[in-house]
């Protein structure tokens, strides 16, 4: 199989719209949008931590407990604690909308 180089950059076009939306408060959109790249690639985490963060806050309180734990399967290691290692440089008030809606989620502390 031969990989394309820009249906690899596609996902990352990806990443910044649906973070985009979410960022803005388009929940609605960040999560259809999120929940459409997790059909194409399960394992974009980007697109996963959007699909569980944009659910919880939605009120959709078991799709989002489903995504956080696929979510955990990829990064065991990621807690509310060291979200800020992971996602460093953004402005504080778009991490909290962020870490609340992966803490509504279930991510652990």
């Amino acid at each position: 199989m031969r990989l394309n180089p820009p249906a690899a950059q596609t996902f990352a076009m990806q990443a910044v719209v649906v973070l985009g939306h979410f960022l803005a408060g388009h929940e609605e959109e960040a999560h259809a949008l999120a929940s459409g790249a997790m059909r194409e690639l399960p394992n974009f985490p980007i697109a996963v931590g959007v699909a569980a963060a944009s659910a919880a806050i939605s009120g959709r309180d078991a799709e989002a407990a489903l995504v956080i734990g696929h979510l955990r399967e990829q990064a065991p290691a990621l807690r509310l604690s060291n979200l800020s290692d992971w996602f460093a440089s953004w402005r504080p008030e778009d991490f909290a909308g962020w870490s609340e809606g992966l803490r509504r989620a279930g991510l652990p502390g």
